[in-house]
């Protein structure tokens, strides 16, 4: 079976009509959209995956120290070990990607950079840390809420959940009287 290739939507100093772009950007749409929703067909149980295009191994999602959309076709895996993953897919793909990860879950801190919450070691409004590592990151401000619920969300998992409700019921007990 021959493989087709298609032309990218993009302006040159090349005049074309429009007929021939609305041709093209239709095309490029479909495309992006088919790569949105599914970017590389993938094994996963939510802790580890595999990816028959990339690798013969499997990969445990806890092993990736950071990830990076490159372009709308590229993205890398950072792993811990130093080693750098190459991925057919970008931003978009990398996104759907990582949220199928149950451990660790990644938090988006700009547009095209994605890390792993648990590895979190430092943090400010504007530059985050990781475990033993002496890299920066810096925080999209558009980003910041994003991060800062994640964390929130992280370091709050393994407090029991109460309401108002059950707090003024123990206080009622506590003082003699039980409030309805």
């Amino acid at each position: 079976m021959e493989t087709k290739y298609f032309k990218r939507f993009a302006l040159t100093d090349r005049l074309v009509s429009i007929e021939e772009l609305r041709h093209i950007a239709q095309m490029q749409a479909r495309m992006d959209e088919l790569v949105r929703y599914s970017p590389v067909q993938h094994l996963s149980d939510g802790y580890s995956f595999s990816m028959e295009e990339v690798c013969d191994t499997e990969i445990s999602f806890s092993e990736i120290l950071w990830a990076e959309g490159v372009n709308a076709e590229h993205s890398f895996l950072h792993m811990k070990n130093g080693e750098t993953i190459a991925l057919p897919f970008g931003t978009h793909g990398l996104e759907t990607f990582l949220s199928d990860s149950k451990e660790p879950r990644f938090l988006k801190i700009r547009r095209s950079v994605f890390l792993p919450v648990s590895m979190i070691e430092k943090v400010s409004r504007k530059i985050v840390y990781l475990k033993g590592r002496d890299i920066p990151f810096k925080i999209s401000v558009t980003y910041f809420p994003i991060l800062f619920y994640g964390l929130y969300e992280y370091l709050t998992a393994g407090i029991e959940k109460w309401c108002v409700q059950d707090y003024i019921l123990s206080v009622g007990k506590l003082n003699g009287s039980i409030c309805s």
